[in-house]
């Protein structure tokens, strides 16, 4: 197949994908390369430049560099030397493939919608609880004022509950419990 570069420095002895991995890659993307890396124990892809990669030309001494220059490509992504041939990896390739949505700056775009509906959301949800936190700020200080009865329902039947009272502790008292003594209210 021609998508897969045999021809690059191979150190770590590399083999070469399956072929009915090299079928399904050309059938999925014609212009994809794949080469073993000079560099790290690693598969390299890359896609076909449009236009010549001259913004490589200060990094041509590096042997990843060097083949991307020759043979025209652009970086795409890189694939651990112990991963598994699969069609998972198409798959993935698919939903990272920037030339798919159009070029890096549709898919730019893409990303800012998605983060701008994110951020919506996210200040629904915190107008709602802040809507929520001032009705109940409101009506604790509204009951506790005397403006306002706290209401409760008890066997379907709506009591009002009395006027808070002030809680008193002994000042003997030291032990860990959660008791709390109630005084009477006064008259």
């Amino acid at each position: 197949m021609t998508n897969y570069l045999h021809r690059t420095p191979n150190p770590w002895n590399l083999s070469a994908p399956p072929a009915w991995f090299l079928v399904e890659l050309a059938a999925y993307d014609a212009e994809l390369r794949i080469f073993p890396s000079a560099e790290e124990p690693c598969y390299r892809f890359a896609r076909k430049a449009k236009v010549h990669p001259a913004v490589m030309t200060a990094l041509r001494n590096r042997p990843d560099t060097k083949t991307y220059w020759e043979h025209g490509l652009v970086p795409v992504t890189s694939l651990p030397q112990f991963e598994p041939w699969a069609p998972k990896i198409l798959w993935e390739l698919a939903e990272r493939d920037l030339h798919r949505v159009g070029g890096g700056a549709a898919a730019a775009d893409i990303l800012d919608e998605r983060e701008a509906r994110q951020e919506a959301v996210q200040l629904a949800k915190q107008s709602d609880d802040l809507d929520r936190l001032a009705q109940e700020a409101y009506i604790d200080y509204t009951v506790d004022a005397g403006t306002r009865n706290n209401f409760k329902t008890r066997g379907g039947q709506t009591v009002t509950a009395g006027p808070r009272r002030a809680a008193h502790r002994p000042q003997h008292w030291h032990g860990d419990s959660g008791a709390v003594f109630q005084r009477e209210p006064r008259s």
